[in-house]
This record gives C-alpha cells, sequence and structure tokens, in this order.
C-alpha cells in the first residue's frame, strides 16, 4: 500500500487529507499520474471548494480501489478509477456515503436532420379552365440520427441513443463532440455549428434566476463542469448536450437508414437509425437524448433560443 497525503485546498487551516494507492495498482498509479487525470483532480478541487462553504463535513481519507486504463501501451492513459472517501458529518456524527466511480464529462449530441424539398407533397388543383401542381412541404417532418450499438452494462447489444463520446484530455467539448460526429455519422462539421444547450440552460438561463427565488445549492460552484449529472449518487459523469441541425436531400436520409459506420480500431460496430424527431421521446431510453430534447423545448420556451434556434441576449435592464 502507498500513502501520501494532499491539502484539499490552499487554506493554512485545510487539513491534510490521506489518499492510499494498494500494491497491486502501483504499475499502473502514482500520486502524479492520479492527479494528471484531470476528473480527479477536478474532482478534488471541487469538494475543496465546497468543504470551506460547507465546514461541518470532514474527509478522513481516499482510497483508490481500481484503475482501467484506455488505448494501448505505451500510450495508454486513465480511462475509469473508482474510490472510496471516508466522509463523516461533524454535526451528527453521521457518515456519508462516498463510493466514487470517476470518468469525467461526456458528450451527447443531437442531431436534427431537415429534409430539402427534393420530395414534397403535390395535389392537383383547377384554376379557371387550366389545371396546375401545388408543391408544399410535409408537417414537422424533422429527423433525428440515433445509434444502434452493444451496452454491454446496460446487459443489451443493441442500445438506441443519440451519438455520443468521451470528453478529450484538454477537457474540450467542442471539438470532441464533431470529431464522434464524423466518426459515427460521417459528418464533418465546424464547432461554431454546434448549439451548446447546456451552457446556455446553466450560465445564461441560472444567471436570470432572480434572487429571491434562488434556493439552497443554487450558488454552488460548479468548478467549470457544466453539464447533466447522470448518477451523482455514485458517479462524477456529467453530459455535455449540444445541438447540430444539418438540411440535406430526403433522398439522402433515407440512404443513411441502417448504414454500417464506427471507429474499427476500436472495435466498434454502430449502425445508424433515422426516427422522427416528434417521436424521438418514446423511441429511445437515452438519457442523452432526452435530457437534450428537453433542453432545447426549455430553452425555446424561455425565449433564449428563437424558432430558428438563434441565441437571444438578454436584455439589460
Amino acid at each position: 500500500m502507498t500513502t501520501f497525503k494532499r491539502k484539499l485546498n490552499d487554506d493554512e487551516k485545510s487539513e491534510e487529507i490521506s489518499i492510499s494507492i494498494p500494491s497491486h495498482l502501483n504499475s499502473l498509479l502514482d500520486e502524479e499520474k492520479l492527479f494528471a487525470f484531470n476528473p480527479f483532480k477536478d474532482w478534488f478541487q471541487s469538494i475543496g471548494k465546497s468543504m470551506k462553504k460547507h465546514d461541518h463535513y470532514h474527509i478522513k481519507s481516499i482510497e483508490i480501489q481500481s484503475v482501467d486504463l484506455f488505448g494501448k501501451a505505451p500510450k495508454q492513459k486513465i480511462g475509469f478509477v473508482k474510490f472510496t472517501a471516508s466522509v463523516t458529518d461533524k454535526e451528527s456524527n453521521e457518515h456519508v456515503p462516498g463510493i466514487v466511480f470517476m470518468r469525467g464529462g461526456a458528450v451527447g449530441m443531437l442531431v436534427v436532420l431537415e429534409p430539402q424539398d427534393d420530395e414534397k407533397d403535390s395535389k392537383e388543383e383547377k384554376v379557371g379552365s387550366k389545371r396546375r401542381i401545388t408543391e408544399g412541404r410535409k408537417g414537422d417532418d424533422r429527423c433525428v440520427i440515433l445509434t444502434v450499438q452493444p451496452r454491454i452494462p446496460m446487459g443489451t447489444f443493441r442500445m438506441i441513443e443519440i451519438p455520443a463520446g468521451m470528453v478529450d484530455e484538454e477537457g474540450k467539448f467542442a471539438g470532441q463532440a464533431a470529431k464522434e460526429l464524423e466518426e459515427e455519422c460521417g459528418l464533418k462539421i465546424k464547432e461554431d455549428q454546434l448549439i451548446d444547450l447546456t451552457e446556455l440552460a446553466y450560465q445564461h438561463a441560472r444567471k436570470s434566476l432572480p434572487q429571491n427565488e434562488k434556493g439552497e445549492g443554487d450558488d454552488e460552484d460548479d468548478n467549470g463542469k457544466i453539464g447533466i449529472y447522470t448518477s451523482p449518487g455514485g458517479s462524477d459523469e456529467y453530459l455535455r448536450l449540444f445541438l447540430y441541425k444539418h438540411s440535406l436531400p430526403r433522398s439522402q436520409i433515407k440512404e443513411w437508414e441502417g448504414k454500417m459506420t464506427g471507429n474499427l480500431d476500436e472495435g466498434e460496430k454502430i449502425s445508424l437509425r433515422v426516427v422522427p424527431l416528434k417521436d424521438l421521446w418514446k423511441i429511445t431510453k437515452d438519457a442523452k437524448a432526452l435530457s437534450a430534447l428537453a433542453l432545447w423545448e426549455g430553452l425555446k420556451r424561455e425565449g433564449i433560443l428563437d424558432e430558428n434556434d438563434n441565441y437571444i441576449p438578454a436584455k439589460k435592464e
């Protein structure tokens, strides 16, 4: 067992936390590598800031239990870390659950396809003695790209979800999301074409909340990790969700149905599925998809996005 100590924050009164790494992990992990893993470094800083505000909590120690590496040697990097934090509430002297599966942020992309009019509804009208054909668009015929792929933790080989990926080592979201779209869907996009739903919801909408409507926890520092937390009782994973809209011929949309794509070097085998946007909520169980849909609808309802999904800056009073 290797043990070292670190202060949670720069406060002189801050206690040192004992961090232990079992001997069988010494070849994979040490103090330097642990704190080079951005999710752990960010968590350590975040919990330190929170403890300064809520000083009746006490963290005695952290014990690393397991590490999973991604990639191939010698370029392997830490993917997941599982640990336990010994935390108590000094006021009640009760234990606070501290089992953590750490993986960091993830990216989800709601890809909306807007069909161009290479196929239109048509009808025949009689105008005087002549007949003419009039064409018009169908109703809300926008579609969404979903992926169907094996998800072993779910116990299924056919999980329906929106394109997803993990945040890269530099903490970039938009660039990584664009990369995932190209790998999984064959779409090449620019970062400025993405609409960051989480950024708009939690930075702009949250700031507009009147002070008299704020409650406990509203002013808690998010430490720069803007996103949706999927399982805060056991994991630090948070989702950064983007909207990307793309216009193309209906015939091409039909060609994409059932297309096989993915990064073969990573063993992926992904099938694309194109479904009507209006049916998305009842087709998938994916939290990324449903959360993105809810944020999108909320931003439009609050007037933060207009009908064309352009950002509307708040008016200065």
